[in-house]
């Protein structure tokens, strides 16, 4: 937007010009501002909350930052696209954004949006805005060197769609839908996704030797600061994130510490700052003085990366997450950025939606489990990542009785249940990582679950949830019930590798396996060690 009078100009336009013109009462309607962070408005169905709202809001602190517009998309499509009403959805958006390289990446997310039913107005403001290619990030578009709006061009595509409804699908005739618990099928409980109420330190560890490129900077700077905006920035108070940065050729340099966190302008400022630190004659790299947790880097040094592998190794066994991005084409250092990463936390630069995927691993490893309980995780052998699940499973080799495990919160130390086992890969889970653990079920060919009839005598068989309330068994597993008098089930060795869910009586001894919720930005909890 370049200038305060840029803004004042756009600002004025939309709330005198504009915004009268919309019935409120049939026309709901929102706002976002963006550059450097996102803010975005509730749907106001009147027009005095919505010139507060809009007065009030910090757009020029946020105007005069650099925008990114895929951070736009998301917001839009997390916070306002479900708005609950069934009108058709109208995205109109005003920006001088006029980077080619920023407006192609976004065009995926555009295109996603205008899939799914949205509508979108481009407005290019600015002389370079109006020459670039922002038109086709939308159904329409229209330029503005003076940043004023056309009033009339954007009411009458906004009003094309008055009174149009888009309906939920319906049933062909004769079909039902049988009701269903989401918990009843799920793979595990997933872990919060929530970041604004993570906890996190996070360090950034930038490569700023001539093999980076001044450019590459600029851009990962920007890309930083976008994601950044999704977390909760604050020195002090709960679910608050801090973030330092590092940046390294020949030697390394902290030129923002954790203790320096105090508003999010304030990283956002640091990030943007990484290309004044780029250096065209220094093409050291020594990785080895650097305490990663989020790690860039383009170049190779033999006597730079020697040793780096052992100071990784250090800092995951002290329970620290190791994020690693390649900015190498070549392919040439990715086995060794891989050996420095937490497994399942390598990344490529160039990869599809790293915007998005960052801000969810973090997510993931802000949701972890109590030392003597092991996290329940799948690994996807395509994208080579791990995801985890909000469940900590426990074994216990000493037989108890399910009547006894269920009074005494099964694992005494973490306030547990009797584990839901709804799908094939938590049993595997258990059977591969429970089972032979000797400080777990030691080998145990069976083991209780809490898998247990309903008391409304309907035949039901239930789950436990971490609250103790239950939910129905989904399509995973089938239970062999050799008794109408049993009301609780394990599982017992089948054949070769197999298990299968047998019911049992309440009054019956057996080992048994136990789940508490992880903790996550929802669930705070302390880890013991």
């Amino acid at each position: 937007m370049s200038s305060v009078a840029n803004i004042a100009t756009l600002t004025n336009s939309i709330l005198n010009s504009l915004l009268p013109q919309f019935n409120f009462n049939e026309t709901y309607t929102a706002g976002i501002s963006f550059g450097g962070g996102v803010s975005s408005s509730m749907y106001f169905n009147n027009y005095g909350d919505m010139w507060l709202d809009a007065a009030q809001a910090s757009v020029t602190v946020i105007g005069l930052l650099p925008a990114d517009l895929i951070n736009v998309f998301e917001t839009y499509d997390d916070q306002l696209l479900r708005s609950g009403r069934n009108y058709k959805k109208v995205l109109v958006l005003l920006t001088a954004v006029s980077d080619e390289r920023q407006i192609q990446a976004a065009l995926s997310y555009a295109n996603n949006l205008m899939s799914d039913g949205v509508y979108i107005i481009v407005g290019a403001l600015g002389a370079n805005a109006a020459s670039s290619s922002l038109y086709q990030l939308g159904n329409y578009a229209f330029n503005s060197t003076d940043f004023t709006l056309p009033s009339n061009v954007v009411i009458d595509n906004v009003c094309q769609f008055g009174g149009y409804t888009i309906f939920p699908p319906t049933e062909a005739p004769g079909s039902t839908i049988t009701p269903t618990d989401p918990r009843s099928d799920a793979i595990g409980t997933a872990c919060s996704t929530k970041t604004k109420m993570a906890w996190l330190d996070i360090v950034f560890v930038i490569d700023i030797s001539n093999a980076m490129g001044k450019t590459e900077l600029h851009d990962l700077g920007i890309q930083l600061a976008g994601f950044m905006t999704k977390f909760n920035i604050s020195q002090t108070g709960d679910h608050t994130t801090r973030a330092s940065i590092i940046t390294y050729a020949t030697s390394a340099t902290v030129r923002y510490g954790l203790q320096n966190v105090t508003t999010l302008n304030g990283v956002i400022q640091a990030l943007l700052n990484l290309e004044k630190y780029f250096d065209p004659t220094d093409s050291g790299v020594d990785a080895r003085e650097v305490p990663v947790v989020i790690f860039t880097a383009s170049a190779y040094n033999k006597n730079g990366f020697d040793g780096a592998d052992n100071a990784a190794k250090r800092l995951r066994a002290d329970g620290v997450f190791i994020f690693a991005i390649d900015y190498d084409k070549t392919g040439y250092i990715a086995p060794l950025l891989q050996d420095i990463a937490t497994e399942g936390y390598y990344y490529k630069a160039d990869q599809n939606n790293i915007f998005k995927t960052l801000p969810f691993a973090l997510t993931q490893v802000n949701c972890y489990c109590p030392d003597d309980t092991l996290q329940f995780r799948t690994f996807n052998s395509s994208s080579m990542t791990y995801t985890s699940y909000a469940n900590c499973i426990s074994g216990t080799d000493v037989s108890g009785i399910p009547l006894v495990i269920t009074a005494t919160n099964c694992d005494i130390n973490n306030n547990s249940v009797l584990a839901a086992v709804t799908s094939r890969e938590k049993l595997d889970f258990i059977t591969d990582r429970i089972i032979p653990n000797p400080t777990q079920l030691n080998k145990s060919k069976e083991f209780i679950v809490g898998g247990h009839l309903s008391d409304n005598g309907d035949g039901q068989w239930m789950w436990y949830d971490f609250d103790k309330s239950s939910y129905p068994f989904g399509n995973f597993p089938s239970i062999n019930v050799k008794s109408s008098e049993d009301t609780n089930s394990f599982y017992q060795k089948g054949y070769g590798f197999s298990f299968n869910l047998t019911s049992m009586a309440s009054d019956d001894a057996k080992p048994y396996v136990c789940e508490s919720r992880a903790c996550d930005a929802e669930n705070f909890c302390v880890r013991k060690n």
